[in-house]
């Protein structure tokens, strides 16, 4: 399971229900959230919390577009990112993936997650031209980035 939470208070229940179910949880967080609440108070709310519920939990950054965002996350513990430069071409689009994001995870044993391609509709700040949205499906080898 995965959920997106937006305050301390939901942390708390997203971990309790799980607890209860005896599931292991996804914690997904928007850039607004880790402003607002700070990546380090964030993952180290979640650090205690997975001693304490004795389930896996992973801590997710979603749909971030400023690199320095996410590597304040990775820095933090954060389990994985998502790195969205859907807005470039899509040759840019994995460059940057690979480049700045990719090569550094790997390091730390953090997973990507990438916006390769566009998808409809409006997350945060981004928004997507229904003209560039794929129009049919296109296959990419993910171990070649």
């Amino acid at each position: 399971m995965a959920f997106n939470v937006h305050s301390f208070d939901s942390i708390y229940w997203v971990l309790e229900t799980a607890a209860e179910l005896k599931s292991p949880v996804i914690l997904q967080t928007t850039v607004g959230t880790v402003q607002s609440l700070g990546a380090k108070a964030i993952a180290d709310t979640v650090k205690a919390a997975a001693d304490q519920y004795q389930i896996p939990i992973g801590l997710h950054l979603d749909h971030c577009t400023d690199f320095d965002v996410i590597l304040t996350c990775i820095r933090a513990g954060y389990t994985s990112v998502m790195i969205d430069a859907s807005m470039h071409s899509y040759e840019e689009n994995v460059r940057r993936t690979k480049k700045e994001v990719v090569d550094l995870a790997l390091k730390v044993g953090v997973n990507v997650e990438a916006e390769l391609g566009k998808v409809g509709g409006v997350e945060d700040d981004i928004v997507v031209d229904e003209k560039r949205m794929l129009k049919k499906p296109f296959h990419q080898n993910a171990a070649n980035l």
